[in-house]
């Protein structure tokens, strides 16, 4: 490849990157707004059912979004799906009511559907073998930085300007992107809309490895959006901080997973130039890191002092963080060219972990009022992602 072709494809990861990071911006929005909205007469549980709408929109857009992207290339769908769910951002405020706003919710899940599925397919069209691991780690952390972004400065956009002002800011931002991405990578070819063989659905779907891949997920996921949807109302509720000192202690999660994601892709790259094997190379990292998030979402429900809980979901939310590019990963690694179809069918289980943590959460803490019952349920749901993982998931699935 040309150098001129390296840099244009720096860029397209690098919009890749961008629009993670959206996605998450525009995710983790309507947690933000949660505390205020509360506050003026929302309940809990009507909140757990309006946070849980985006994952209905989203879960059902995944497979056919790894389809699209199969066949029409992942640049065309990934920035259709921005400019769809801005639109839907900015009219999240004008629904009064919760069917209305959760319709609304579903259909920003929707737009965001296709956005990983796509990136995979990119990464496994234009990366070489040692260097997906680290492409993974750099484009999935776009969703940290979202957050790490988002939960301070969206805190004070709705301290000072009310709830909906933050659906207007995430949406018009989005428009943007759209923008700049058609200026600056519009032009790159990649090799879409050629013709393709069948996609082998019996065998994606009957792998005994796509399986353990896609529950596993599901459990990694399900710890991961009961913090996206709940932690700053977790935070105000059962720790004590305010609304701003909030928004700047639920930022520090983020931050530790952005670091921790990109050095997990970089060091499983490592293992598999020094010659270790790709399901070696992703899987030790996934057992560290989900193993270490358990202990960790323990001592949360243990400690007494909120800074501490505030240290103990950081170390859980890195430790996660270190396996989540190796999934994304190990779609390349099982499926090849096919990787997006892979990836969709993964993150469709994954989400429905979207689906149900904000909607199960939320109703414990309204009926039970106990945030620990909550975090009890994620420590079983990430053991149970780690035990899945042994006997479906090995050495000679990979590569």
């Amino acid at each position: 490849m040309s150098s001129e072709g390296r840099i244009q494809n720096i860029w397209l990861f690098v919009f890749c990157f961008l629009a993670s990071f959206l996605c998450f911006v525009t995710r983790v929005n309507i947690s933000i707004a949660a505390p205020e909205m509360i506050a003026q007469g929302w309940t809990e549980a009507e909140m757990g059912i309006i946070l849980s709408a985006f994952f209905w929109g989203y879960v059902i857009m995944q497979i056919p979004g790894g389809v699209l992207a199969d066949r029409y290339g992942g640049k065309l769908i990934m920035s259709s799906g921005v400019f769809f769910f801005s639109l839907f951002t900015c009219l999240t405020p004008l629904s009064p009511k919760v069917w209305m706003m959760s319709i609304i919710r579903g259909l920003v899940g929707v737009g965001q559907g296709a956005n990983f599925p796509c990136v995979t397919n990119l990464i496994s069209r234009l990366a070489k073998p040692h260097h997906m691991a680290r492409l993974q780690g750099f484009t999935l952390s776009g969703a940290h930085i979202g957050p790490l972004i988002a939960l301070p400065a969206g805190a004070w956009i709705v301290g000072r300007y009310g709830w909906p002002s933050i659906f207007y800011v995430s949406g018009l931002i989005g428009f943007l992107w759209c923008i700049l991405f058609v200026l600056k990578v519009g032009d790159i070819k990649t090799d879409d809309c050629v013709t393709r063989p069948r996609i082998p659905w019996k065998r994606l779907l009957t792998d005994k490895s796509s399986w353990g891949l896609t529950v596993s997920y599901f459990s990694h996921n399900y710890t991961a959006y009961f913090f996206l949807a709940w932690l700053p109302t977790y935070l105000i509720q059962a720790q004590g901080f305010s609304f701003m000192s909030m928004g700047i202690v639920a930022s520090l999660p983020s931050l530790a997973s952005f670091i921790s994601m990109n050095l997990s892709g970089w060091f499983s790259d490592l293992l598999v130039r020094k010659g270790k094997s790709p399901a070696y190379s992703r899987l030790l990292l996934i057992y560290i890191g989900m193993g270490g998030s358990a202990i960790s979402l323990m001592l949360i429900t243990l400690c007494s002092s909120p800074f501490m809980a505030v240290f103990y979901i950081t170390l859980a939310s890195a430790l996660r963080s270190i396996s989540t590019p190796l999934y994304w990963t190990l779609t390349i690694d099982l499926a090849g060219d096919r990787a997006g179809i892979l990836a969709s069918i993964m993150n469709t289980s994954g989400n429905f972990a979207g689906i149900l943590a904000p909607m199960i959460s939320g109703f414990i803490v309204s009926y039970f009022a106990d945030w620990n019952l909550a975090i009890y349920m994620c420590i079983l749901a990430v053991l149970v992602g780690v035990l899945i993982l042994i006997p479906t998931v090995g050495a000679r699935h990979c590569g």
